[in-house]
């Protein structure tokens, strides 16, 4: 993780990034990751769905389902675009589970 990028506003989600290789038991073996493109990508994907688990609550405890908003959410932590579609389930799933979980 680099504490000096460009844009300190990325830090959250790279800093959750990380966590999510940890939580998803991902073990860095180099030859392994740079084996393929493909394993690469899954590996990283993971980490990222990992991430965006780790921030919804942080979101979602301040905003009501039927407020919440997956743009706001990924503007919030500078999630890159092209994990909306992810992000926007993963939010569905979110409320969800918090409907059924008793308070």
């Amino acid at each position: 993780m680099n504490e000096n990028w460009y844009n300190t506003d990325e830090i959250i989600f790279q800093l959750a990034h990380e966590l999510g290789h940890i939580l998803t038991g991902d073990r860095y073996d180099s030859a392994l990751y740079q084996q393929t493109f493909n394993h690469h990508a899954l590996i990283e994907y993971k980490a990222n769905l990992g991430a965006i688990e780790l921030l919804l609550p942080y979101y979602c405890e301040n905003v009501s389902a039927n407020s919440a908003n997956s743009s706001d959410f990924i503007n919030l932590f500078c999630i890159p675009s092209h994990l909306t579609e992810d992000v926007t389930k993963l939010m569905l799933l979110y409320y969800k589970k918090s409907q059924q979980t008793p308070h």
